[in-house]
């Protein structure tokens, strides 16, 4: 009773994470740590908020957009992260273009 109740409660678990994941809310999460992470490591870092992050399916990666802290409706920063599934890498940033 106790193992079934167990694999139960794994399979639940499983399945929550896999739907979560392929639902665009955990990759979301994944990518404003990794942004917020690349961001505070530039010189001006600090000076920038999250505003929002959304899928691009035309560059079939992720976009985190900044705002300035001072300036909301000002200039908006963009930081493209590869991959879709995986988004851990840092391929763009509109600050640094090229």
């Amino acid at each position: 009773m106790k193992s079934n109740l167990k694999g139960r409660i794994i399979i639940i678990t499983v399945v929550a994470f896999v739907l979560s994941w392929f639902s665009d809310f955990l990759p979301k999460q994944v990518v404003k740590i990794v942004t917020g992470s690349y961001i505070s490591k530039q010189e001006d870092g600090n000076d920038y908020k999250l505003k929002d992050v959304e899928y691009s399916p035309a560059h079939d990666c992720y976009f985190a957009y900044y705002y300035k802290k001072e300036n909301p409706s000002g200039e908006t920063r963009n930081i493209g992260v590869y991959y879709r599934w995986l988004p851990f890498n840092v391929y763009f940033d509109s600050a640094y273009p090229g």
